[in-house]
C-alpha cells in the first residue's frame, strides 16, 4: 500500500472518530437543553468543515485511471486471443502481439471506453430487469448496496443505501463513481413488492 493511500485511509478513520464523538457528546447531553445545544453546534461545526476526502484527489483519480487502462487492455487481450482460438498460428500471433503491447490507452481514451462499457451494461441489465419484472414477480425498488470496510471509497460509502424505484431513475452501474473504477465492489439489490420492505417516502 503506498503511502498517499495510508494517509487517506488514515484521514478517514480521524473524521468517522470525530463524527462518532460529536454524535456521542449528543446523545450524553440529551436531558440537559444548554448542553444540548451545545453539543449540537459543535457537531455541525464537525460536519460543515471541508474534509480532505470530500471529492476524489487527483491521486485517485489516477490510480482509477490506470485500473481501466488495465482493465481495457485485458478485455482487448481476451478478445483477440478468443477470436483466434480455433486457429493454432493465430492463436500464438494474438498471444504474441497482446504480449508485446506494453502501451496501454490514456487516461481519457481508458475512461470513455469504460463509461460506454458500463452504459452498454446498465442497458443490457435494465432490459433483463423490464422482462422480469413482466414475467415474474414485481419489483419495488432497487438499492445502491456498498461493501464496506477500510477500502471503501468515499463516493461509494456516500452513495449507499441510494433508492431507485424505477428503472428509468437507475442512471449509474458499480464503478461509474468510484475511486477503484472497474474493482467497484458495490452492487444493486432488488427488492420485491411481497418483501414487505419499509423504504423511506414510499
Amino acid at each position: 500500500m503506498c503511502q498517499t493511500t495510508k494517509e487517506q485511509r488514515a484521514k478517514r478513520r480521524a473524521a468517522a472518530k470525530e463524527i462518532d464523538q460529536a454524535v456521542a457528546a449528543i446523545w450524553e447531553a440529551r436531558h440537559d437543553p444548554e448542553a444540548l445545544t451545545k453539543a449540537s453546534a459543535a457537531a455541525e461545526k464537525i460536519l460543515a468543515a471541508p474534509k480532505g476526502h470530500a471529492t476524489m484527489s487527483q491521486t485517485a483519480k489516477e490510480e482509477r485511471a490506470k485500473r481501466i487502462a488495465a482493465a481495457e487492455l485485458f478485455d482487448q487481450v481476451v478478445a483477440a486471443l478468443g477470436e483466434a482460438r480455433h486457429d493454432p498460428q493465430a492463436f500464438i500471433k494474438a498471444y504474441a502481439t497482446a504480449k508485446l503491447k506494453t502501451a496501454p490507452l490514456t487516461p481519457d481514451e481508458a475512461e470513455a471506453h469504460f463509461q460506454a462499457s458500463q452504459k452498454a451494461k446498465l442497458d443490457a441489465w435494465k432490459k433483463q430487469q423490464a422482462a422480469n419484472n413482466t414475467l415474474g414477480p414485481k419489483v419495488r425498488t432497487w438499492i445502491r448496496r456498498a461493501f464496506t470496510d477500510d477500502e471503501t471509497c468515499t463516493a461509494c460509502r456516500k452513495r449507499d443505501g441510494d433508492a431507485y424505484y424505477t428503472l428509468e431513475d437507475i442512471d449509474w452501474w458499480p464503478g461509474n463513481d468510484c475511486e477503484g473504477g472497474p474493482d467497484c465492489r458495490c452492487e444493486l439489490i432488488t427488492i420485491y413488492a411481497d418483501e414487505g420492505k419499509y423504504l423511506p417516502g414510499k
